[in-house]
């Protein structure tokens, strides 16, 4: 699922190349499927605040991905330190950005259901 598309990414504001932006876009879709739970990949149109996620994480992904790249998560210049990020560092981040954005966002059924609730619906 596309939840942003190229052209409202640079009307919002981004950056990135079309093809870094293709790169990253599945990833950052993936995410957003993971914490909402499916619950808004046939939404129609997509809600704002997916897609203002979606912008987020594709930010946050790469910026990770040259740190990555590099090696480094930090780096300093007096007397040289380095530090690394690790993969659950990274999850809990696009988990608080999720946060940040979807915490009120509610199912469009009869239930309304939280989108990242991860619990049992009955």
């Amino acid at each position: 699922m596309a939840y942003l598309d190229f052209a409202a990414y640079t009307a919002l504001g981004g950056t990135l190349t079309e093809a870094a932006f293709n790169n990253i876009a599945p990833r950052a879709a993936g995410h957003i499927t993971r914490l909402t739970h499916g619950r808004v990949v046939d939404e129609t149109p997509v809600r704002d605040y997916v897609s203002e996620l979606m912008f987020t994480l594709i930010g946050y992904l790469s910026d990770t991905d040259a740190i990555a790249r590099s090696g480094y998560k930090s780096f300093s210049n007096g007397a040289v330190s380095a530090t690394y990020a690790t993969t659950q560092e990274q999850r809990a981040q696009i988990s608080a950005y999720a946060m940040d954005y979807l915490c009120d966002e509610v199912t469009a059924d009869d239930y309304e259901t939280p989108l990242l609730y991860a619990g049992v619906i009955v």
